[in-house]
């Protein structure tokens, strides 16, 4: 399990950035772009990701692929507080990874299934504030209750549900929502600070309001992003510095203001630093969301 922790950071970093605020220049009707969020809502988003990543170690070059499929179905438990309550389950989780180092290839799906297997079934909760942001989690300790998990994997899992996680990963979902009504041409933006795997990350983004149709509202999306911090694998510490831009397209429900698909690409350029040898690394992404 240990040779997967740094792939699966990697791939939680890459798979997070996302942004919120206002900006109004369009004309025409005005839409309020809110997530309902009502008791008893059930709503389910399938994800489809693929990442391209190259490394330099040690003047070798390295490229890895990964994939993710999954489907989280969401319910809204309550409202108390001033928080929602609402709780998310992997009904499904696939991941394949594929390696090749000095002319090697390795793939090693099987290992990544299951890791990921772990996780179907289980339900994490989370609290919302009034801004969508995820203030709390719990139910974690389910995933990562597992004998056969080593401490060293088991404390990455830990890290991969926390609150700032989560927010990195839903983030889109979530919080891309404007704070007041918005007409076709408008844009809202943000610049917003959060944690991922010990990597602090800023992210600025934009959205602009292109077209309302048949109920859906399609929204023009792009931004830039970079992070700087520390990551631990199996003991050995590392550095990290990247910066990244993505660029894509979300449309939302008018009614309850629930996703329907999002369409997006990122690009990143970074280093990691190990023991004092400077790798540096490229990512290239392509992100697929579908409402359910």
């Amino acid at each position: 399990m240990k040779k997967i922790i740094l792939p699966v950071l990697l791939f939680s970093l890459a798979s997070s950035l996302f942004f919120v605020s206002c900006n109004q220049k369009g004309s025409g009707e005005a839409y309020t772009l809110k997530m309902k969020l009502a008791k008893g809502d059930k709503f389910s988003q399938e994800m489809d990701t693929k990442l391209d990543m190259s490394f330099d170690m040690m003047g070798q070059p390295m490229d890895m692929n990964m994939t993710m499929n999954g489907l989280l179905d969401f319910e809204v438990l309550g409202d108390s507080a001033g928080l929602k309550e609402v709780g998310m389950t992997y009904t499904q989780m696939k991941m394949g990874m594929k390696m090749k180092a000095m002319g090697i290839e390795n793939i090693t799906d099987s290992i990544m299934d299951k890791a990921t297997g772990r996780i179907v079934g289980k339900t994490v909760t989370m609290q919302l504030n009034e801004k969508n942001e995820i203030v709390s989690t719990n139910g974690f300790e389910t995933l990562t209750d597992n004998e056969a998990l080593d401490e060293a994997t088991r404390e990455q899992m830990k890290k991969m549900f926390s609150k700032d996680q989560m927010n990195g990963m839903l983030g889109m979902m979530f919080q891309m929502y404007p704070d007041k009504p918005v007409k076709i041409g408008d844009s809202w933006e943000t610049e917003t600070n959060t944690s991922m795997a010990g990597v602090a990350m800023k992210i600025k983004g934009k959205y602009t309001l292109t077209s309302v149709k048949d109920g859906v509202a399609f929204i023009a999306m792009e931004g830039k992003f970079s992070g700087k911090g520390n990551m631990d694998q199996g003991g050995v510490a590392m550095e990290m510095d990247m910066d990244g831009t993505q660029k894509g397209t979300v449309n939302i429900g008018l009614t309850d203001g629930y996703l329907k698909d999002s369409d997006y690409k990122i690009e990143v350029k970074g280093a990691m630093n190990v023991m004092g040898q400077r790798m540096p690394l490229t990512m290239k992404g392509y992100y697929l969301m579908k409402g359910k």
